[in-house]
């Protein structure tokens, strides 16, 4: 007999239906940022003017005003996992700014008995505006010495002389 198990467990027709918040209808809640630039935007207006790909809420990474060049957002939510295990992390990205200069990306991060991290494995940078959806994949393998997995989403700025550079992220599943 075998399971399979999808992350988020979630039903997606029932937004905020699990405590993990990869969809971030619960704001920022499960959710560590590297700096202020990271926000979660519900019914989107503004610079994250973007239709959420589910549910009513993005979070977006906004270089405009600080001119930071790059972030990564992470989830608290920890999986145990085996030396050579694969997994594969998925996220909806739009790099929603006209100007071109915002990109994301999906990653994992490999962490060790004690939390810290071991390596990261990242996805595609989805890099042009497409007036849409996009999903970043990661697929990796769990590296020697670590013993968890946990999702975290990648942005950068390509532009931090002039207008900087926006993103916004949606839907993230860990498999």
């Amino acid at each position: 007999m075998s399971l399979f198990f999808q992350y988020p467990l979630k039903n997606p027709t029932a937004a905020g239906s699990a405590g993990n918040n990869w969809s971030f209808e619960q704001g920022m809640t499960g959710w560590v940022a590297d700096s202020t630039n990271w926000y979660v935007a519900f019914n989107p207006p503004g610079p994250f003017s973007a239709t959420p790909y589910h549910g009513n809420a993005v979070a977006g990474f906004d270089a405009y005003a600080t001119r930071i060049a790059t972030g990564t957002l992470y989830n608290t939510d920890t999986f145990a996992v085996s030396v050579g295990q694969s997994k594969t992390a998925t996220c909806q990205v739009n790099p929603n700014d006209r100007q071109g200069f915002g990109q994301g990306r999906m990653g994992v991060q490999w962490l060790d008995a004690a939390d810290a991290i071991v390596s990261t494995s990242w996805g595609n940078w989805i890099t042009i505006p497409t007036g849409g959806w996009t999903t970043s994949t990661v697929t990796a393998a769990c590296p020697a010495g670590a013993s968890k997995v946990r999702i975290c989403i990648g942005a950068n700025n390509t532009d931090t002389q002039n207008y900087g550079g926006r993103v916004v992220f949606d839907w993230c599943t860990l498999v």
